[in-house]
């Protein structure tokens, strides 16, 4: 099963902990944990990439100093010469969010209806969760 997320929810610190907090507690078929456990690798790969870029791409943008390095202000944020700059700078930012991360599992994790589960977790775990109603005893 294909698990699409797009980059500007996995750069959010939230998710990686809504991801934390869904699997310290949970217990899951060993198939299912190992596919967690290299999704979640490859999430975190994919973040060091994300930042990556985001960085090259404000560097790129930003006031440099006489000796080449970027300009920052008094709170350490980088300085840009003009709002073009900046403008163009937050819209690289917009189509690195708007791009997708797939990760393949074969099944999401189970949660059963009567679990309980903050509203933003699930929103930000989307596709990597359903949602079933427990099995009657």
């Amino acid at each position: 099963m294909e698990i699409k997320i797009k980059n500007s929810i996995v750069l959010k610190t939230e998710f990686l902990l809504a991801v934390e907090r869904l699997l310290q507690s949970r217990q899951m078929p060993a198939k299912t944990c190992i596919e967690v456990n290299a999704a979640i690798d490859e999430i975190a790969s994919h973040v060091d990439v994300l930042r990556r870029s985001r960085r090259d791409v404000a560097l790129r943008y930003c006031s440099k100093k006489e000796d080449g390095s970027s300009q920052v202000d008094e709170k350490g944020n980088l300085v840009f010469p003009d709002i073009d700059a900046n403008k163009a700078c937050l819209k690289e930012f917009a189509e690195i969010g708007d791009e997708y991360l797939t990760l393949e599992l074969t099944e999401p994790v189970t949660l059963y209806d009567d679990e309980n589960i903050t509203p933003i977790d699930l929103r930000l775990l989307g596709g990597m969760v359903q949602v079933k109603e427990r099995p009657k005893t």
